[in-house]
């Protein structure tokens, strides 16, 4: 029989929940046995959830990451919606329901709701501008939904364009505003405002005032006109301005009054109109032509008057003629009596204006009387003393068909009369009663046959401004008689002087007494020069030379002097040097070639325009003892000169470090300047030199043979607090090795060199000992000295100004790495590689990097070291 925990007496159970379950059982001896089984359960499946939510309003940015533990796996999943993964993503708000199976059938099922914030939502009240273009406008924005820390997006960009715009907008005129709100979510919502203004307003348009001209060109019965065309505004602006009647501006408007009418219309249709006359006025007259004056003799001959016709007069004009009358005067074929008779007429145009003309008939008696006179008459002066003679004539006579009004001597002497030397004509005049007259003539003719006595007198001329001086005969005449009381001076030869002629010159003087008789005499005309010449300064400059004086012809200073006749020049004073340097007076005397002289003063600008001679030599300095070296200018100047003296000298650089030692020699400028401000330079080149030897400082060391029966050490090590004005550059011996050959105390001397190639030594002991009884031990089976965690790094030169060589000692053949850092610590270069066993050299280019201290880090494997470096121009 079975009996069971719990009661149950079956040989077995099903259906047990997890536990321990135990049976006696009992055999028909009542024999007994008793058996415990364990029924064991897997852990409960546990389901957790991490939700993001949807980070804006209807989007599906949320997911679901589910963690399952208990139960056995593997599992399954049943989302709501038909996902099957474990993760789900990309879900929108709302909530989802998994059912997770593991391999025993068992399930578990959670619920997540995914959740969204509410709508971003814009909302806006919006303040019209009160005018065109008047940024007045405003944008009031409401945002709500969504997360809050929103920020705005303007289209405009915002007031004064910010990087980050306003919430709301002030200060606008019309247009379209668009704005994009963006909340802590990212989440965006846009909404466009429009802000506008209805415009009602006409444009104002003014035309010009009135305008009245005359007819243009005379000819024409109309005038072009031109004017400014009409001017409008408009609070929200003209859109057109345009002619509605009448005429433009530049078109031929004809005689009376033109009106043109303009409109304006804005950018709104709104319209307005002006208005303005043109009026032409024909000032024009008409153009009247009467026929040319005319003038008739009697006709007959026995009348005093003669009919006359003549043709109307004609009249044009612009606008067209109206009348033309006989104002005064005879019509044509009417008797003209003798005289002038004038006739006027008159044209009258269609606008009233009115031209005149006229013209004279004259009607002429050419009947004129007869006269005869007596022959010609010729006789000598008499007495001989007398410029005259009496002489008796016949009186002329006279007739006329109309009668003789009267016979009257005209010119001339009566008959009887004494008549003077020459020629006299007796003009007689016979008078009609109508003033024809007639006359007739005959001359005297009395001949003077004696000649004039003249004198000379001798005479100075002075020669003009231009040189030259003429003489009349006048100036030469002294006196002179005639029977008839005239001496009329001839000519005088010669009568033209110039500066040639300065001195006494004999002349010829002639004379008559106007009646053909002539008479000559000489005389002496002294020419003199007494025109002082007009001296003429102008400034000049004058440059020294190099031997520090100039001399300044006279000439140069002369700026157009004049004289009647020739000039020569002197300059005083004409020669200056270095002391007279600036402004100074010279006088320029001007002597013409009849001694006459004038002078004016100049102003002599003295100056020095020549550079120093500058020489230069190319010295040698030597560094001292802090590495340092000063140069002098009396290092580099070698003698230079100047022809006024040098003021003062200076060079571009004095000192020096070892850095110069690089790339020697060095040039240095000398530069100079003279008292006068003159300058020039030369170039020395220098070159630095190290002649100080290094301090060479050993130190004594122990060392143990390696389990290879060497030991080593290196000559840097040895003499590591060695010192240089400048920089230790080497080493040597750099590796020495040592063998139980060497047991006990060896001198070791290391030559140590700086970068001059100045050399110095020491002496260190090495004390070479068996293994495990040296001051260095394990030393990796070789010998070598210990360097877990330090390492001797040399660097040099340093300082430097360039380039750089970095010497190491590697125990073994193993990589190494170094990187160098400004004061800043700012890593400015980094380089990695493989060293050798032993001594390392490794070059550093520092000739890209800016002047300064720098900081080497300096690693292989178990051994690390700093040095500092200073690299300097």
């Amino acid at each position: 029989t079975y009996s069971w925990t719990g009661g149950a007496t079956t040989q077995d159970l099903s259906g047990l929940a997890a536990g321990t379950y135990t049976v006696t059982l009992t055999d028909a001896n009542n024999c007994t046995k008793t058996l415990s089984a364990t029924i064991t359960e897997p852990t409960v499946v546990v389901l957790s959830t991490t939700q993001v939510n949807v980070l804006c309003n209807g989007s599906s940015t949320g997911s679901i990451d589910l963690t399952v533990s208990g139960g056995l796996s593997p599992y399954t999943y049943a989302w709501t919606g038909g996902a099957t993964t474990q993760d789900v993503s990309g879900l929108a708000a709302g909530t989802y329901t998994v059912t997770v199976t593991d391999a025993n059938a068992c399930t578990k099922t959670s619920s997540v709701t995914i959740t969204q914030p509410t709508a971003l939502t814009l909302s806006a009240i919006l303040t019209q501008p009160t005018n065109c273009f008047i940024a007045n406008g405003s944008i009031n924005l409401s945002v709500s939904g969504g997360v809050a820390g929103y920020t705005y997006d303007w289209s405009n960009n915002g007031p004064n364009n910010p990087d980050i715009d306003p919430q709301d907008l002030i200060s606008l005129v019309e247009g379209t505003y668009t704005v994009t709100v963006t909340d802590a979510n990212a989440c965006t919502a846009t909404s466009s405002h429009t802000l506008d203004y209805i415009d009602n307003i006409s444009p104002s348009i003014t035309c010009p005032a009135n305008i009245s001209v005359n007819n243009s060109p005379a000819s024409a019965c109309s005038a072009v006109v031109t004017y400014n065309s009409p001017t409008a505004t408009d609070n929200c602006g003209v859109q057109s301005i345009v002619i509605q009647s009448g005429l433009a501006s530049g078109a031929t408007f004809p005689v009376g009054t033109s009106t043109n009418v303009w409109r304006a219309t804005d950018l709104s249709a709104n319209t307005s109109t002006c208005s303005f006359t043109v009026t032409v006025t024909d000032i024009t007259p008409p153009a009247i032509t009467c026929p040319a004056n005319i003038s008739v003799n009697n006709n007959p001959a026995s009348s005093c008057s003669a009919v006359v016709t003549y043709a109307t007069p004609t009249a044009t004009d612009n606008c067209g003629v109206q009348t033309i009358t006989l104002q005064s005067g005879l019509a044509s074929g009417s008797a003209f009596p003798v005289g002038t008779t004038t006739n006027v007429w008159r044209a009258t145009d269609v606008n009233t204006n009115t031209s005149s003309c006229s013209f004279t008939v004259t009607v002429t008696d050419i009947t004129a009387p007869t006269i005869t006179c007596p022959a010609n008459i010729s006789v000598n002066n008499n007495p001989a003393s007398a410029c005259s003679a009496v002489v008796l004539y016949a009186s002329p006579t006279a007739s006329d068909n109309c009668g003789i009004q009267s016979v009257t001597l005209q010119s001339g002497l009566a008959s009887g009369g004494t008549f003077p030397v020459g020629t006299t004509t007796n003009v007689w005049r016979a008078t009609d009663v109508n003033n024809n007259t007639r006359t007739c003539s005959f001359t005297v003719t009395v001949t003077d046959a004696t000649p004039p006595v003249i004198i000379c007198k001798p005479f100075i001329a002075n020669l003009d401004a231009t040189g030259n001086v003429s003489i009349t005969p006048a100036n030469v005449y002294q006196s002179g008689s005639d029977n008839c009381g005239t001496v009329n001076l001839v000519s005088v030869v010669n009568s033209s002087f110039n500066c040639s002629n300065v001195g006494n010159n004999l002349v010829t003087l002639t004379a008559n007494d106007g009646n053909g008789n002539t008479a000559t005499c000489s005389a002496t005309v002294t020419v003199r020069d007494v025109n002082p010449p007009v001296a003429k300064c102008k400034n000049v400059t004058a440059n020294l030379g190099a031997n520090g004086s100039v001399t300044v012809p006279a000439i140069t200073v002369n700026n157009g002097s004049s004289d009647n006749c020739s000039l020569t020049f002197t300059l005083t004073p004409n020669t200056f040097n270095c002391s007279q340097i600036g402004v100074q007076t010279a006088t320029l005397r001007a002597t013409d070639v009849g001694g006459n002289t004038s002078t004016c003063t100049a102003k002599v600008t003295v100056r020095d325009i020549t550079g120093p001679t500058a020489r230069c030599k190319n010295p040698s300095i030597f560094l001292n003892s802090s590495g340092q070296a000063t140069l002098s200018i009396g290092d580099v100047n070698n003698g230079s000169t100047d022809n006024c003296g040098i003021a003062n000298l200076s060079i571009s650089q004095t000192q020096f470090n070892c850095s110069e030692l690089l790339g020697s020699p060095w040039p240095v400028i000398l530069s100079m300047t003279d008292v006068n401000g003159n300058s020039s330079s030369c170039i020395g080149y220098v070159s630095v030199k190290d002649a100080i030897a290094p301090d060479a400082v050993c130190e004594d060391v122990t060392v143990a043979l390696g389990t290879n029966g060497k030991a080593t050490v290196f000559g840097a090590e040895l003499a590591v607090n060695s010192t240089d004005n400048c920089s230790v550059w080497s080493y040597s011996p750099t590796v020495k090795v040592y063998t139980a050959a060497n047991l006990g105390a060896n001198n070791l001397t290391t030559t140590v060199k700086d970068w001059s190639g100045n050399a110095a030594t020491c002496v260190s002991v090495v004390t070479v000992v068996t293994p495990g009884n040296g001051d260095f031990q394990n030393g990796g089976g070789d010998g070598k000295r210990d360097l877990i965690g330090n390492l001797d790094l040399l660097i040099f030169p340093n300082p430097t100004s360039g380039d750089v060589t970095m010497a190491f000692d590697l125990p073994a053949e193993q990589p190494f790495s170094f990187r160098i850092f400004d004061t800043s610590g700012r890593m400015v270069y980094s380089h990695q590689d493989q060293g050798v066993e032993g001594g390392n050299a490794m070059p550093l280019r520092m000739g890209d990097l800016a002047p300064g201290v720098y900081l080497i880090d300096f690693q292989s494997e178990n051994l690390k070291v700093q040095k500092r470096l200073v690299l300097q121009r």
